[in-house]
């Protein structure tokens, strides 16, 4: 690997670990620095430097191209031709509009939109859309999906929803892709969404459910176009070709070597380009092209020179693409496998070397998964194994050679096979998951990160056997040993963001209670995003208590989904709950009725006679003294209920009242609780206004400190140690968390 090439990508890669973003100081200081190195001839340092100015310089770039903050939260009418394929599914369309153009201001040349109730929408249209537009952001958690940085990763400056649309001009283009996703939803094949995702790289109709059984197996991956599917594709030609110029009638030509390698990498070429060219797909192209290049021309290079020279590459093309997850596991990926194979002179058969892959993809892949906050499978082996060669050997060369005979009658009966095929593997893979299912990932402290890129480095080892005995100790006690529980007659506080909405988790020294659970809506749920992944990321299994406030989409949507994912013991509620039957029996909220856990004391209180927002069971819990009030969405005439009960004592931590609304924190309220800090859950922009000046106002006047989520994400703090330290989620971000 050339030194240069290695010290400038490490250069890049150092945008990843930016706080915030740089200045144009930062710029001057970086550049001035490189020309001291390039004077003193220092070039390993000077090629660092160099790939840590041309980070800085796109994120100064990226930050500037972002909507501005005059327009943020506004709707504004634009103009846009449609060069992006949308992605479109129950209703909606999903896609990138691309130099759109508003005679207000100058719009970010990219501009992640989703258009609900959309029309047929192709490429070459132009439309002319209401957008309601935001800067680049998302929820601000400790653990789960971080969209803010995938935004930052796509060079994306602004999010938008389309309020209203206009055709202009219809002139819409044959788009081969557009074409093949209806020719293959049309088809009669079975799993045709799941095939669509083989074939084109398009997972936007595949259902839900079929989604986390592909996570929880660790099968995810296949079912995204990656570097696995190029070389497949690749080598299946290059076989083909081979097995033809073997034969005796064909006649014997020098050009069948360097016809057979470009034929390969024309197939490769053309199946990337059907699936999007994502950054595992851009790694495959760069370095099969460099190794068949350098077998057409009889000159041999170490694969770890195409390695760094694709991600070189990659990196120069797309400085932010640092922050994809899918760069990290693709490349280190593919290093894993180069270092495992170092050496190695005995050959085994196929499914020998099949299940070492597999092992190595398992166990040495760990920590990566781990650095990204993503989830390992506890099946993941086992599932792997069988559809690895299942559906690369099978699945998808039938359905791209079905695809590309659609227009015979053999194609749509080769789509059905495959289809089929397809079919008999995920139910496979719903029993594993039934049997297994998936483990989670502790949480990213360092010394559980350091012992399992040990286990991983030890594994991969070449000729060093022995050293693989330490892998197994090692990843048992990083992903086994009980994580660090609050103390005895202590409780720790996690307020999730949750946007427009409400989720509190509350874990004291042996159990754990959820209070509300978040939105829900068509096909995914703030459970599945927020909830679940900070549960799994503390591992806790199941829950002891599930406390609904009361019965409002944003506080009870996700019970369902949260039900269906971990046991729960006991659910309580304000009112009940609109599930179809999917739930346990409920007990009622019951003003008085309380409990100890560990030390940490709970009481419940409900206004009489009350339904709907008035309803909302409000939860006190105290540890040591220090009181944390849980309010639900409770007005000013409940309020007025709760402070002439006795259980109405000064608090120092109270969650507002309907997320701030006007009609609630009545001043009678704050001044009888007393409150040190006030926490207003909500979405940035939401409808509602939430929290109104008049609040604000209030709580300032009575000199409580304020806390938002939708500024400082998610928070976290410990009751019982009366600490006024507050963790917010945002404060461990980096530069594209930055508002």
């Amino acid at each position: 690997m050339p030194k240069g090439v290695l010290a400038l990508v490490l250069g890049l890669l150092c945008l990843y670990i930016f706080p915030q973003s740089p200045n144009s100081s930062c710029l001057l200081l970086t550049l001035l620095t490189l020309g001291f190195a390039m004077a003193l001839r220092w070039r390993l340092f000077a090629c660092f430097v160099l790939g840590l100015l041309i980070a800085q310089w796109a994120v100064i770039a990226w930050q500037e191209d972002r909507l501005a903050a005059d327009f943020d939260g506004r709707a504004l009418w634009v103009t846009v031709e449609i060069s992006d394929v949308p992605q479109q599914g129950d209703g909606a369309a999903v896609l990138m509009l691309s130099d759109a153009y508003s005679r207000r201001t100058t719009l970010p040349k990219n501009i992640w939109t989703v258009w609900p109730d959309a029309p047929p929408v192709y490429r070459g249209q132009t439309w002319r859309l209401l957008l309601a537009l935001k800067r680049s952001a998302g929820l601000r958690n400790f653990y789960g999906f971080d969209r803010a940085r995938w935004l930052a990763s796509h060079e994306v400056g602004a999010t938008a929803v389309v309020k209203q649309a206009q055709l202009l001009t219809d002139s819409a283009e044959a788009d081969l892709r557009s074409s093949l996703r209806e020719a293959i939803l049309a088809s009669r094949a079975p799993s045709a969404e799941a095939l669509l995702a083989l074939v084109l790289g398009d997972g936007s109709r595949i259902a839900p459910d079929v989604w986390q059984v592909l996570q929880r197996t660790g099968t995810i991956h296949l079912f995204v176009v990656s570097g696995s599917h190029i070389v497949l594709i690749a080598g299946l030609v290059l076989g083909l070709l081979t097995l033809c110029r073997r034969q005796a009638w064909l006649p014997v030509s020098s050009y069948w070597r360097p016809i057979s390698f470009l034929l390969s990498f024309v197939a490769a070429l053309l199946y990337g380009y059907l699936a999007g060219a994502g950054l595992p797909v851009q790694r495959a192209l760069i370095m099969l092209a460099l190794l068949l290049l350098g077998q057409w021309l009889s000159v041999w290079r170490s694969p770890w020179y195409a390695w760094s020279l694709a991600l070189f590459l990659v990196l120069l093309w797309q400085p932010l693409a640092s922050l994809q997850a899918g760069l990290w596991l693709s490349f280190v990926a593919v290093a894993l496998l180069l270092v495992a194979a170092q050496g190695q002179v005995i050959r085994r058969p196929w499914w020998q070397e099949l299940l070492i892959i597999q092992c190595v993809m398992t166990v040495a892949l760990l920590p990566w998964l781990h650095m990204q906050g993503l989830s390992g499978s506890a099946v993941g082996l086992f599932s792997n194994a069988i559809a690895v060669p299942w559906l690369g050997l099978l699945v998808v060369p039938m359905a791209l050679l079905g695809t590309a005979l659609l227009q015979l009658g053999v194609g749509d009966w080769l789509l059905q096979v495959a289809g089929y095929l397809l079919s008999w593997n995920i139910d496979l893979l719903r029993y594993l998951d039934g049997w297994g299912g998936s483990w989670a990932i502790p949480p990213s402290d360092g010394w559980r990160w350091v012992l399992l890129l040990l286990a991983s480095v030890l594994f991969v080892l070449p000729n060093a056997l022995h050293s693989r005995f330490f892998t197994v100790p090692l990843l048992l006690v990083a992903l086994f040993w009980p994580s660090a529980r609050p103390e005895f007659g202590r409780a720790v506080i996690d307020v999730l963001d949750v946007g427009q909405g409400l989720a509190v988790l509350v874990q004291t020294h042996d159990h754990t209670l959820l209070y509300d659970t978040g939105a829900a809506w068509q096909g995914g749920s703030r459970v599945e995003q927020v909830v679940l992944p900070a549960l799994q990321a503390r591992r806790i299994k199941d829950l002891d208590t599930l406390l609904i406030s009361h019965a409002d989409n944003d506080h009870a949507g996700g019970v369902g989904a949260l039900i269906k994912a971990m046991p729960v013991r006991r659910i309580v509620s304000g009112e009940p709950l609109d599930t179809q039957g999917q739930l346990p029996p409920l007990d009622q909220c019951r003003t008085g009725e309380g409990w100890r856990w560990d030390g940490v004391d709970f009481q419940q209180w409900q206004a009489g006679g009350a339904a709907g927002n008035a309803a909302s069971c409000v939860l006190i819990i105290d540890a040591g003294g220090e009181r944390l009030l849980l309010t639900g969405d409770i007005s000013t005439a409940e309020e007025q209920q709760f402070i002439a009960q006795s259980l109405a004592k000064p608090v120092r931590w109270l969650m507002a009242p309907h997320h701030g609304s006007r009609t609630s924190s009545s001043r009678a309220f704050i001044q009888a609780l007393k409150p040190e800090f006030v926490v207003f859950s909500r979405g940035r922009y939401n409808a509602f206004g939430h929290p109104h000046t008049d609040v604000i106002a209030r709580y300032q006047q009575q000199g409580v400190s304020l806390l938002d989520t939708a500024e400082l994400g998610g928070m976290r703090w410990q009751l019982g140690a009366f600490d006024s330290k507050v963790a917010p989620a945002r404060a461990a971000a980096g530069f594209w968390a930055e508002k």
